[in-house]
């Protein structure tokens, strides 16, 4: 069975440091509340302020701004005569305890137990609180309590929190009940369906919206008598409230492998073809035969003869990318396939082994590879701007490569703006709005905002930035400060 995850890195890792468990504090009682541990409050009005002066690390931010999971240690639980906390090589924090909060725009605070899942654009989000599922409208600044729902996570901490998904669009989400169940939520209009699948571990929902993957576990596959969900050999520490990582490594899985369905969140039905399902297309399936055809929605593709290879896929236009296998070497021509369309293109791919864990997902009208570009519609090509560069950040057809100078690209038309001398990391984006070496760029307006100071958090679409005024590369103090960059 092929692992969905594929290789994770092998890092030569350090003993891991002590970690305190999340009994009493030292001594039994409430732990001492420090009187600067005090959150600022503006209700109705946007602050820029978020935290209090004690250690703190950044879970989360919306992409408009409008909210930010933070963990802060606000209170000596260990007993020490302190409010400290320090991190082992593998994320892992010891001292005292840290506990997550979800700040609103205009400074309110609640405490959470865990992030779950949020959309793209930040206006859902999932979190665990008080040993619930809730779910946070960020527009209409509501919350609502899922009902029946079961949070129980997996402690995977490589993965991202089981109990919800939400879809990058923010239309669905699904979430777990007790007994194998699985519910769809529409979220513009809160109607639900319920699924029950028997064994299911995981729902995965596919970032276009319109499918989930489910990963069930209905077998004994290592021969223990009993069937179990998968988990990792991992030095690495916990997912919530995690510190910078110096090293880590991983051993393999334990536990019993998953299968793969797929389920139609728009009717409920459940897909049960094992590897036969390739990826999502739009409303429809990939598929690869027995003997290699490819299909979709019923609709042959590829023929066996052709010994097809996916390249990448797009919901919309429904299209899929392919090779055939060359006559030698490595590289093979693209094909450009969907509904009534079958184009030879001139673009060219490298055949890989594992194709099937490195599919690319179109989400803009162009597709780009060596040196080519491809209009998704039509199948026109043009020559790749950014082609011999390194690609920093990317938003639609917009691209910005690294320099010197630094310029903003448009494969769509094959345009160019230089804007900037310096850097070549990215530290934050948010929809067309990226900071790199401190410096904020609008690929949509292909321009530079301004600089900022700080160590980098996050940033927002206005082009506002989340900093730390001070970073030694441990566990900073707070607070993060949102600030405006400078011409």
């Amino acid at each position: 069975m092929r692992w969905w995850i594929g290789a994770l890195p092998l890092v030569i890792a350090c003993a891991a440091s002590p970690r305190p468990g999340p009994g009493a504090p030292a001594g039994g009682g409430s732990p001492p509340r420090d009187p600067a541990a005090t959150p600022p409050r503006a209700a109705g009005a946007t602050v820029d302020t978020v935290g209090t002066a004690h250690p703190i690390v950044l879970e989360a931010a919306a992409a408009d701004g409008s909210w930010v999971v933070i963990c802060q240690a606000r209170a000596d639980t260990d007993g020490d005569g302190e409010v400290a906390v320090h991190v082992g090589y593998h994320g892992d924090t010891y001292g005292d305890r840290f506990a997550p909060f979800v700040v609103g725009r205009d400074g309110r605070e609640q405490a959470i137990d865990a992030v779950v899942a949020h959309s793209d654009d930040g206006r859902w989000l999932a979190v665990v609180r008080g040993g619930t599922l809730a779910l946070h409208d960020a527009t209409a600044d509501t919350w609502l309590e899922l009902p029946g729902a079961a949070p129980q996570d997996d402690g995977v901490p490589v993965l991202r929190h089981r109990a919800a998904s939400i879809d990058g669009a923010g239309t669905r989400l699904v979430y777990f009940r007790s007994g194998d169940r699985v519910v769809v939520r529409d979220l513009a209009t809160g109607a639900e369906r319920e699924v029950t699948q028997p064994g299911i571990w995981r729902a995965e929902v596919d970032r276009d919206g319109r499918w989930a993957r489910l990963l069930v576990v209905r077998k004994d596959q290592d021969g223990d008598g009993k069937r179990t969900w998968p988990s990792l050999r991992t030095s690495l520490s916990d997912r919530d409230c995690r510190g910078p990582i110096t090293s880590y490594s991983t051993g393999g899985w334990s536990g019993d492998m998953p299968e793969f369905l797929w389920l139609d969140l728009a009717t409920g039905a459940i897909v049960d073809e094992g590897e036969a399902i390739v990826a999502p297309v739009g409303d429809d399936l990939l598929r690869a035969g027995s003997r290699g055809a490819l299909s979709l929605g019923g609709r042959e593709l590829a023929s066996a003869a052709c010994d097809p290879q996916v390249v990448g896929v797009a919901a919309s236009p429904p299209r899929v990318l392919y090779t055939c296998r060359p006559g030698h070497g490595d590289e093979a021509a693209v094909t450009l396939a969907g509904p009534g369309l079958a184009r030879p293109t001139t673009m060219t791919a490298t055949r890989r082994a594992d194709w099937r864990d490195e599919l690319a997902r179109y989400r803009d009208p162009v597709a780009c590879n060596h040196g080519t570009c491809v209009d998704l519609d039509s199948g026109a090509a043009r020559p790749d701007p950014s082609s011999g560069h390194d690609v920093i950040a990317s938003h639609g057809t917009r691209r910005l490569i690294a320099g010197p100078p630094l310029a903003i690209v448009d494969v769509a038309d094959g345009s160019r703006v230089e804007v900037g001398d310096g850097g070549d990391a990215l530290q934050a984006a948010a929809g067309p709005v990226v900071v790199v070496a401190g410096v904020v760029y609008d690929l949509a307006a292909r321009t530079r905002l301004g600089a900022v100071r700080g160590a980098v958090q996050a940033v927002d679409r206005a082009g506002r930035v989340l900093v730390l005024e001070g970073d030694d590369g441990g566990i900073p103090r707070g607070p993060l400060r949102w600030v405006a960059p400078s011409p």
